[in-house]
């Protein structure tokens, strides 16, 4: 079995990257045994999921990295 690992995905943009990011939660789940986690800190995968298409999700994204 492998071990346990950690997911963080935010989503930013419209209702289809929110099913993006379901099915990259299942995807991930079952393939590589992540597990999703709200705490960004203790994640060993962080995804953040958004829309190129529209201007106000990609300047939040890179909000969203500066962060860390």
């Amino acid at each position: 079995m492998k071990e346990e690992k950690k997911l963080f995905i935010e989503t930013l943009g419209c209702a289809m990257n929110v099913r993006d990011s379901e099915h990259i939660i299942a995807e991930l789940g079952s393939l590589e045994n992540y597990v999703l986690t709200q705490n960004i800190q203790e994640a060993d995968l962080i995804v953040i999921n958004t829309c190129s298409v529209r201007e106000k999700p990609v300047s939040k994204l890179f909000s969203e990295i500066g962060k860390y």
